[in-house]
């Protein structure tokens, strides 16, 4: 494949089990960030430490490396971007002090804030940013982020200013700028090869909100990172507190500890003693206990049935086929009964969450297995006499074989796969169920060694589908594994990418919008949820669409507990 078409950081990806770091629509007006806003005084920090649990274990607290759920919360802490999330689809700076569009995107200027400095007091300079890129990009070190980086060029300006050089322009580009940095000082000299076992994951050294003091097997233990004299007045009306200094930002908590659990009851159990103020991925029984409240945070990694739509494979060809597939299924209860209603309903490939999704260039299709069969028969297909259906040209009952990854790797999937079959055998079309190793699944859907096949797909905060569905992705490494050829298509993905300004975005994400619903090219099922149980001692966290653990922590800065342990 050519690495232009690969992606121009795209930052999608096939998630299958994992959920990899993505980006999404941006803000593209420069800013400062830190307008109105004043920091705490020593003595208006009413919060103490706050606890949450989490199932699961870091194994390396290092934004180059970090793979586990565990993982990429605490980067998430103790790690910044240039960029940061803000509410709604929008960005504002973090370590930048302000970024700006230039050659009609197809560049991005940032300027790092003199007040961004690592934990160990060095400052942040643009050789960390130009390090990070090319660490990420780099085939050896094989992080997920690297298809998202490997056409972009940085080029150092100067110590604190850097410029993104991309083969083509990209609206959604700032989005990509929320990649935590590492830290060139520290980790310059590391192999990338060995970069995930290097001490650093154990004592990471970062630049976010707060400071990692230790963590082994059982807890994480963190604290607030302070300027050495702030102001003496604190306005605890503001939303967000900051040190005044451009761009950055301090916590109203003064700590922060995470554990870790090997079990959700034994995670539920220490929330209704009151042990945590908050956990992560627990059941809708956690609210059960007293002063607690389900905060569900809408997630970006789509799950969605692919289908081979290559010459061979002529019977699913037909978009009527495709729509009549997708009316038999019952996404709701789907949802319902294998993800316990924590996912929303997927009626494109781009989130409902997102400002650019738009509900009426994506009408829904109905659960309603008359109107499929309706257009079965429109595409020149019979129902014989035992009920089953039959292809156009044939007499035999068509049937159909669902891969999905082992139910072991991702048990969402193989349930989600499962009631598929059963309401397509149900519909006439005898289908069953196959589990395939995880890396044998991947070969098979690149080499087209498939009929139809349940997977994740991690879309982002930016809805770019061009590596998923362009025509030039129908390769070894590409995303496009229905192989897909559609000339209008990819004329629709080139200038959705494109397009600059939230206006622009939108009309041409509609646009082809429009167009996908009418071909439906993916069967679309659902986006799941990432829910977040909190005790209501706790103020401040507010939901977002989220794309990796971390993104949790986007309003961090404004949790507050409501009396001190």
């Amino acid at each position: 494949m050519d690495r232009r078409d690969r992606t121009v950081a795209g930052g999608l990806a096939l998630a299958l089990a994992v959920i990899v770091f993505a980006i999404g629509a941006p803000a593209l007006v420069p800013s400062s960030g830190a307008e109105g806003q004043t920091s705490p005084s020593p003595s208006a920090v009413v919060s103490s430490v706050y606890r949450e649990g989490m199932v699961g274990r870091p194994t390396s607290i290092n934004p180059l490396t970090a793979r586990t759920e565990a993982d990429r919360a605490l980067v998430g802490l103790v790690f910044a971007g240039l960029l940061r999330l803000a509410p709604g689809d929008n960005l504002r700076p973090d370590l930048a002090e302000w970024w700006r569009p230039e050659d009609g995107g197809a560049a991005w200027v940032v300027r790092i804030a003199d007040a961004a400095v690592w934990h160990d007091g060095e400052p942040v300079t643009a050789a960390d940013v130009e390090f990070t890129v090319a660490a990420l990009a780099d085939p050896a070190l094989n992080a997920p982020q690297g298809p998202s980086w490997a056409n972009v060029a940085v080029e150092v300006v100067d110590d604190r200013t850097v410029r993104f050089v991309l083969p083509e322009p990209l609206g959604g580009f700032p989005w990509l700028l929320t990649q935590p940095l590492a830290p060139a000082h520290l980790l310059g000299t590391v192999p990338l090869e060995t970069m995930a076992d290097d001490p650093f994951g154990e004592a990471p050294v970062g630049s976010g909100p707060f400071r990692m003091l230790g963590w082994d097997a059982s807890a994480a233990t963190l604290e607030a990172v302070r300027p050495d004299d702030p102001p003496a007045a604190a306005d605890r009306s503001t939303s967000e507190p900051t040190t005044g200094l451009p761009s950055r930002a301090v916590p109203w908590l003064r700590g922060l500890d995470v554990v870790f659990y090997e079990d959700q009851e034994s995670l539920v159990t220490d929330l209704e003693r009151a042990a945590l103020d908050g956990i992560v991925g627990a059941p809708d029984s956690a609210t059960a206990a007293a002063g607690a409240r389900l905060l569900s945070y809408p997630g970006t990694t789509l799950s969605t049935i692919v289908l081979d739509l290559r010459p061979d494979h002529k019977e699913l060809r037909d978009a009527r086929v495709r729509t009549a597939l997708m009316a038999a299924v019952d996404r709701d209860a789907v949802i319902a009964s294998v993800v316990d209603g924590q996912a929303g309903r997927a009626d494109a490939p781009i989130p409902p969450s997102s400002s650019l999704f738009d509900p009426v260039a994506s009408p829904t299709v109905a659960h309603d297995q008359k109107a499929a069969a309706k257009l079965l028969l429109e595409a020149g297909w019979k129902r014989l006499e035992s009920k089953a259906w039959a292809a156009p040209d044939t007499t035999k009952p068509f049937s159909l074989t669902i891969l999905v990854p082992p139910g072991a790797v991702a048990p969402h999937l193989l349930g989600t796969a499962t009631a598929v079959a059963t309401d397509w055998t149900t519909f006439g079309i005898k289908t069953v169920v196959e589990e395939v190793p995880f890396g044998e699944l991947v070969d098979r859907l690149h080499a087209g060694e498939f009929t139809v096949a349940v997977v994740d797909v991690a879309i982002g905060h930016d809805p770019d589908l061009y590596p998923l569905l362009a025509s030039s992705q129908v390769v070894s490494d590409g995303l496009n594994v229905s192989g897909i050829q559609d000339p209008k298509l990819d004329k629709l993905l080139v200038t959705a990418r494109r397009a600059m300004g939230d206006e622009a975005r939108k009309a041409a994400y509609s646009e082809l919008q429009t167009y996908l619903a009418a071909r439906r090219y993916l069967l679309t099922l659902y986006f799941r949820d990432l829910p977040f149980v909190v005790s209501d001692r706790l103020d401040g966290p507010s939901v977002h669409q989220v794309a990796q653990a971390g993104d949790r922590y986007w309003d961090v800065l404004t949790w507050r507990l409501a009396s001190s342990r």
